[in-house]
């Protein structure tokens, strides 16, 4: 009895020294895409998967998220590793609205075989950052219906695709306007 007490009090004991400690790189632009190394002390399970333990990981900023993991998504499932205990290594790519600003790093953790089941949450405060864009490429589409270039009162707006090099493709809305930041 004294034993599995002490093994016990170990088990709990570990899980409360248990944090993240950080992420490198820290920071990127919208539409940026980057491999970053997310560190903690002991959270980290190695298993037959790249992803081990992993339930999710996540940039919060109020209630916009940036998913960099989840389990229950096929799409990003293999661009995450854990290394070892202590590191795991994971795509990040920016949305293009994301908002500017500090993010939080949120991390589950769950049993090795069924990750939803004995989830543990880390949080990392102010632990990326998504920086403003030095400006935006802007403009409208329209129909030029007397062809002479310029937008005259009462040529309409038109909702086009509109693809700007290298491959990102955006939609101007149903007044013709577009807005894309640049770095």
């Amino acid at each position: 009895k004294g034993v599995f007490l002490f093994i016990l009090f170990c088990v709990f004991s570990n899980n409360a020294m248990a944090q993240l400690t950080g992420m490198s790189p820290n920071q990127a632009t919208l539409n940026q895409a980057l491999q970053t190394t997310i560190t903690g002390s002991g959270l980290f399970i190695q298993t037959g998967s790249p992803s081990g333990n992993l339930y999710d990981i996540l940039l919060i900023q109020g209630a916009y998220t940036i998913t960099l993991f989840d389990y229950n998504t096929f799409w990003n499932y293999w661009n995450t590793t854990v290394v070892d205990p202590n590191t795991v290594v994971t795509d990040v790519l920016i949305p293009i609205n994301a908002p500017a600003g500090l993010y939080d790093l949120q991390v589950t953790t769950g049993d090795v075989w069924n990750p939803w089941v004995n989830q543990q949450t880390y949080s990392l405060p102010g632990a990326f950052t998504v920086l403003a864009p030095d400006g935006y490429i802007t403009g409208t589409v329209y129909n030029d219906i007397n062809r002479n270039s310029i937008k005259d009162p009462g040529e309409p707006g038109l909702s086009r695709s509109i693809y700007i090099n290298p491959g990102n493709t955006i939609v101007s809305d149903i007044n013709g306007n577009y807005s894309f930041p640049a770095s």
